[in-house]
């Protein structure tokens, strides 16, 4: 397993240790990395600052190896697929909203648009299929699961991406799930099941005498 530490006086690191702590930490990069993946064959995948932008690297768990995988900045890295041959992230783009979600393949293809946004985008855990859920809808607690076809790791999806879940009716064998409201969801092994962080805020108001 890795983490991402960020010490007080530098940048964010990343850290390979091993689960059973058999061997001691080691460092793997103190550039300012963060948000790190596995990837196929053990690489790690993870977003990194180069100038001004921030873009998605990969490097052997060595260290080593380091390179781009796309040419395109990102925003944030997201997940990675159950296959290792995709990542999801966060992009900037010339429109509104001002982000997307894409599909980056990790060993050479087209980027691919899921959903425009801050919408989520991942996989039930055995790759069969994409949950997608629109940042709009997430007060109304719907999103759309999309079946991946056998052997690909992403479904058919409209070249904007899925704007809605009345999407569904366009995407192939695609259904629709009602969800806890305004909540993370992260999918589970059967269709049914998820996993979700319930959150509640707490908000103070405050009268300031100005002069």
């Amino acid at each position: 397993m890795f983490t991402a530490r960020r010490p007080a006086d530098s940048g964010s690191q990343l850290w390979l240790t091993a689960r059973d702590h058999h061997s001691a930490p080691r460092l793997l990069s103190s550039s300012d990395d963060g948000r790190p993946f596995f990837g196929a064959q053990g690489e790690i995948l993870f977003r990194a600052s180069d100038g001004h932008a921030n873009y998605l690297f990969a490097m052997n768990t060595d260290g080593s190896g380091r390179r781009k995988v796309i040419s395109s900045s990102i925003i944030a890295l997201r997940g990675v697929s159950p296959d290792r041959q995709w990542a999801v992230a966060m992009t900037p783009v010339d429109e509104e909203p001002m982000t997307a979600m894409v599909g980056v393949p990790l060993h050479g293809g087209t980027v691919r648009r899921i959903c425009p946004g801050l919408c989520t985008a991942r996989w039930t855990p055995d790759g069969r299929l994409l949950y997608v859920e629109p940042s709009h809808e997430r007060e109304r607690g719907v999103a759309l699961m999309i079946p991946v076809p056998p052997g690909e790791t992403l479904p058919w999806l409209p070249p904007s991406g899925i704007q809605s879940v009345d999407d569904s009716a366009s995407v192939p064998g695609s259904f629709v799930v009602k969800l806890p409201m305004g909540h993370e969801i992260a999918p589970g092994p059967a269709d049914d099941a998820f996993v979700y962080t319930p959150t509640v805020a707490h908000r103070n108001l405050f009268r300031i005498q100005l002069p």
